[in-house]
């Protein structure tokens, strides 16, 4: 255990979400936040007809899931999207890792490495 706390965010279709979620799963990563979310890339909008309207989509339905960690290896947990993410279509999404300095458990007050295990208390 190096110390250092990564926090592992990406973005991707939703129905994808299953795979990804199980795959995390098999590499030891326990806990993560997913969240519904809209957005636009390089993947166009689209027209869809709603009551006989037509209207351009330009934010498009996708998940943002969270992750933190510092005993799975970040470069494992983009292995693993790239590998259950990808369909070779734009739209696929992106991985953003950025380093995280502090992590505090609310209920107990444990700090870093400490407030990320899954230790009861």
């Amino acid at each position: 255990m190096s110390g250092e706390m990564y926090k592992v965010s990406v973005v991707t279709r939703q129905e994808r979400l299953k795979d990804f979620q199980d795959a995390l799963n098999e590499i030891g990563v326990i806990a993560y936040t997913v969240s519904a979310v809209e957005g636009f890339g390089t993947q166009l909008s689209f027209t869809e007809t709603y009551r006989g309207v037509k209207q351009e989509i330009h934010l498009l339905p996708k998940v943002l899931v969270e992750i933190v960690v510092s005993t799975v290896p970040v470069d494992d947990i983009i292995e693993v999207a790239k590998a259950q993410l990808r369909t070779e279509e734009p739209g696929d999404g992106k991985i953003f890792v950025s380093k995280v300095t502090k992590v505090v458990r609310i209920r107990t007050g444990e700090l870093d490495y400490a407030a990320l295990t899954n230790d009861a208390k």
